[in-house]
């Protein structure tokens, strides 16, 4: 039923909103119409509905052996279960640049890069998320090179995406939640790029590094 809701087949990921012809709202009497396309049956509403293990108080921010903080759960999380939003204030690449200069002498950077990238030549829009004021903990989800999360830039009403974080796989309780920041940097940039400490198998040794950022 996710496929048909003709949000989410239309101009990327697009979740059921308030003008949805979606055909599983008009079975509901409801005022609300986030209430009405949860109570409908649509299952294109996951933001609208929040997340489950944020609900419940079921994620927890740890101390890592090497990578200062992370995120982990308390629980099981089946593959393909949305975990948590990621929040921060959404800012233009050159904005990132300024602010990470800063950053960098405070030895902090709360900075996501997302790509989204859509069918048809140069079609890439390039997001950038700071969570370093307005946050959640979300921010404290560490890169991986075998991650078990993945971030989705979904859009809600506005053309402005938000940022779903799923489980790309079973997660088991006390596994620290991850995601790729990025492919391995080129080898022209591997003098500048940090060191990756991931532990996982696949692990490349660096954290991507984005020239343009």
């Amino acid at each position: 039923r996710l496929g048909e809701c003709p949000c989410f087949q239309s101009y990327g990921y697009r979740e059921c909103n308030s003008l949805c012809a979606c055909s599983f709202s008009s079975s509901s009497s409801s005022n609300s119409s986030s209430s009405r396309k949860m109570s409908s049956g649509c299952e294109n509403t996951r933001l609208l509905q929040g997340s489950e293990y944020v609900r419940n108080n079921s994620l927890e921010i740890f101390q890592t052996n090497n990578r200062q903080f992370g995120l982990r759960s308390k629980c099981f999380i089946a593959g393909g279960s949305f975990v948590i939003e990621y929040i921060g204030e959404c800012i233009s690449v050159a904005e990132s640049k300024k602010r990470s200069k800063e950053y960098d002498k405070l030895r902090l950077n709360y900075q996501l890069a997302v790509r989204e990238h859509f069918s048809g030549p140069n079609l890439t829009l390039k997001h950038v998320i700071d969570s370093t004021k307005a946050a959640n903990a979300a921010r404290f989800i560490n890169h991986a090179c075998e991650p078990n999360l993945e971030v989705r830039p979904i859009r809600v009403d506005t053309d402005l995406p938000r940022f779903a974080i799923f489980a790309t796989r079973d997660i088991e309780a006390g596994e620290e939640l991850c995601i790729s920041y990025g492919s391995k940097p080129e080898k022209e940039y591997l003098g500048v790029a940090k060191k990756c400490q991931c532990g996982s198998k696949a692990c490349c040794g660096y954290l991507p590094y984005d020239p343009d950022l």
